[in-house]
């Protein structure tokens, strides 16, 4: 790893590409929603056929289809965050009480959460998903460590590291209604929120319910929901994973920002490209997470020929494979005094001891 004084940050770097990409790449391309359509009906004709057929079996497999569609409109989701896709406010946010719903996320939870803290300070002390540290190690890290994230100290036979975006959802929501900086032992960073933001998380969530009571009454019985919603929420969890691991916790954690550094894209056939909108790309997406991800690319293109000694990109199997060798907590010579009064920087971030 470069020193940090030699090490580029994201401004100097997106000023460096930029001129060198197309100005296409960074307009709204609601096509997008045309291609995603598909995943709508496929969630539809899923549900029809579990609440008319009595096989288990075909029960399953129905909900592989829709756990695989879930994911598919989770990433078109993440597009719509960041603004990618539409511009108007409106569309863009009922499409997400849509598309973050099916996967029990809250809209509002999801861009505190991810837009506004992790892709400002990916993979630093003040990521909400970066490990935990070393000072932050006790019974309850250490046990939500092992069973939920890939490690030395975990075994690889450990499928509930694929259902981590369950707990992390959950654990990101219960956050949410913490006052000030105050956080649960398991949420390793989190924003503040403000009153108005904690009543639309309320709504938001009342609005999850219902669209799930939808689903139910749509599969039918409960028997029929489990494998409509649960499992295929854990088969969507079993795919967002895989790319979220690999594109994060190989990265050492650092005291600044830097995309090339601190993220890793990975290696995946290109259907899956095609599929899940290039989010294998995932360095290219933190230096331009409002671009079109059509064009990562081509991105990743120039930041092979512009700064291939800092680029990170790996074959998936590679990359899998090498997360099973990290430690199971993060170390790093910056790590705050943990028995100090817990410091706040201006984002209402706090670091504090684990306390169990």
């Amino acid at each position: 790893m470069l020193p940090a004084a030699e090490t580029l940050r994201s401004a100097e770097y997106v000023r460096h590409l930029k001129p060198l990409l197309p100005d296409e790449a960074f307009l709204p391309c609601p096509r997008k929603l045309l291609r995603q359509s598909i995943h709508f009906l496929l969630l539809l004709g899923s549900y029809i056929t579990i609440r008319f057929s009595g096989n288990s079996l075909l029960w399953f497999l129905c909900s592989l289809i829709i756990g695989h569609s879930l994911a598919c409109l989770g990433f078109f989701a993440h597009e719509l965050s960041h603004n990618t896709i539409f511009k108007s406010p409106r569309i863009r946010y009922a499409l997400e009480i849509v598309c973050w719903g099916l996967h029990l996320i809250s809209p509002t939870v999801w861009r505190r959460v991810h837009n506004h803290t992790h892709h400002i300070y990916a993979n630093t002390l003040h990521d909400p998903d970066r490990q935990f540290l070393v000072s932050e190690a006790c019974p309850t890290t250490s046990r939500y460590s092992r069973m939920f994230y890939p490690s030395n100290e975990s075994s690889r036979l450990n499928f509930c590291v694929f259902f981590h975006f369950v707990p992390y959802i959950f654990r990101n929501t219960v956050a949410v209604f913490y006052p000030n900086e105050t956080r649960p032992a398991l949420v390793p960073a989190k924003p503040v929120y403000t009153r108005r933001e904690r009543i639309t998380v309320l709504t938001e969530l009342i609005a999850i319910i219902a669209l799930q009571w939808a689903i139910f009454r749509c599969a039918g019985d409960f028997e029929r929901f489990v494998f409509a919603s649960p499992i295929a929420v854990l088969i969507t969890s079993s795919i967002v994973m895989s790319y979220i691991f690999t594109n994060h916790f190989l990265n050492p954690l650092s005291e600044t920002n830097d995309p090339l550094a601190n993220t890793t894209s990975i290696v995946v056939h290109r259907i899956f490209d095609r599929l899940h909108l290039n989010f294998s790309y995932h360095t290219e997406h933190h230096l331009f997470p409002g671009m079109n991800s059509d064009y990562y690319p081509k991105v990743s293109q120039l930041l092979t020929n512009h700064y291939g000694d800092r680029y990170n990109r790996v074959g998936f199997r590679d990359a899998w494979k090498r997360l099973w060798q990290i430690p199971i907590y993060a170390s790093s010579d910056f790590e705050p005094d943990m028995h100090a009064p817990s410091p706040t920087n201006h984002n209402g971030l706090t670091q504090h001891a684990c306390r169990d």
